[in-house]
């Protein structure tokens, strides 16, 4: 006879349990998107500052600092006078799909300055641990070469978004004008209606 195993099973996961859960976080991430984009499209903030916070975020996320972009990307903004929010955003030019293009280009740049001969691997680029595990002469080449292209890549970040800021912002107000022309417009031919109607004269002899 065969002996009855004394663990308890445990349940399968019910399909119909799991897609409640599913479209609640989604919602939740869609409110959350939906508010940051309404505060950052709503902010009084002058066009320079948005664009040096997305300057500065950029300029740190083309280091190899994983996990710790964000945070060094909105502390660096508070010096040199930047939006943080926007720096925030900069830093994701980097991320899981772009990590080793950008890296890579960065150790080209890196190489051809130093005239260094060093071989790249993307997997020294899996973590922290192992870029730390290498020579000094590849983080000394990758550094330079993040530096390099961090400063020329924050400069065309801040011209770009300075640009489209005031390009959008003016888009914006003459939306505004426009329809505040038509309400006026709506407007004033029911008071001339009005002013014309003889119950509305006053005899004066």
């Amino acid at each position: 006879m065969k002996q009855r195993s004394s663990l308890p099973q445990q349940p399968s996961p019910n399909p119909r349990a799991i897609a409640p859960r599913f479209r609640s976080s989604y919602k939740k991430l869609l409110r959350c998107g939906r508010y940051w984009y309404c505060r950052l499209t709503r902010t009084k903030a002058s066009t320079e500052y948005l664009a040096r916070g997305l300057a500065v975020g950029v300029f740190a996320g083309f280091f190899p600092l994983f996990g710790a972009q964000t945070a060094i990307g909105v502390l660096l903004a508070i010096p040199l006078r930047g939006h943080k929010l926007t720096a925030a955003l900069g830093t994701w030019v980097s991320n899981p799909l772009t990590y080793i293009p950008i890296f890579w280009f960065n150790f080209r740049v890196g190489n051809e300055l130093l005239g260094a001969k060093v071989s790249f691997t993307p997997e020294s680029l899996q973590s922290l641990e192992a870029l730390l595990e290498l020579k000094e002469e590849f983080i000394a080449t990758l550094l330079v070469g993040c530096l390099v292209c961090g400063l020329v890549g924050s400069v065309f970040s801040y011209l770009i978004a300075a640009g489209f800021i005031r390009f959008w912002r003016n888009r914006r107000t003459h939306k505004e004008d426009r329809r505040c022309r038509l309400d006026v417009s709506a407007i004033e031919p029911t008071t001339a209606t009005v002013n014309s109607h003889p119950s509305n004269s006053i005899d004066l002899s």
